[in-house]
């Protein structure tokens, strides 16, 4: 890979992190699920989630749908 092709890479890596945290920060996360492959892990200080059905759980029905609005 030359330097062109990491700096385009990099860039696209960049573009998905901000499109996800956006989601997850104005959106609450109601589609962060599909930034996740169907076998990804997604990990929390209490509990791994395994899937995207899982992941989509967490954002719609557990703790970050309860809380209170984000201020970013």
């Amino acid at each position: 890979m030359n330097h062109t092709e990491k700096l385009a890479l990099r860039q696209a890596l960049e573009a998905l992190a901000v499109d996800y945290w956006y989601e997850v920060d104005f959106n609450w996360g109601q589609n962060a699920d599909a930034y996740y492959t169907d076998d990804a892990v997604f990990t929390t200080s209490q509990k791994s989630r395994t899937g995207r059905a899982a992941i989509a759980d967490f954002y719609t029905r557990g703790r970050r749908a309860a809380r209170a609005p984000r201020c970013t």
